[in-house]
């Protein structure tokens, strides 16, 4: 996917299409990098590797396994976060959903 020249996997276009057990509305916490959209992060269900980068021959790998947390933002590719206490410390979380599409 390319916006504003940034590539990443198509995987990872709209994370809630992944199994996943935990869906949040969360903010940051960090004044830079708030959205006036607002985050979605999700509780993984199953192992993720996705690649993001500038150029096609230059794309970072990146995996978030099972248990894992990925928060994402309108056009941004998705934040991997190990556990709950972070998450809680760079987010500030709202609001807890239920997972859509069969995802418990």
């Amino acid at each position: 996917m390319l916006l504003s020249g940034l590539l990443y996997s198509k995987n990872v276009e709209d994370i809630t299409v992944l199994k996943h057990s935990k869906k949040y509305v969360a903010q940051s916490k960090n004044p830079t990098s708030r959205s006036m959209f607002g985050y979605t992060v999700i509780k993984l269900n199953e192992d993720v590797t996705f690649h993001v980068g500038w150029r096609k021959d230059d794309l970072k790998e990146y995996k978030a396994l099972k248990g894992e947390y990925l928060a994402q933002t309108i056009m941004q590719p998705p934040t991997v976060i190990k556990s709950w206490d972070e998450l809680r410390r760079s987010f500030k979380v709202f609001r807890n959903e239920k997972p859509t599409d069969g995802n418990q």
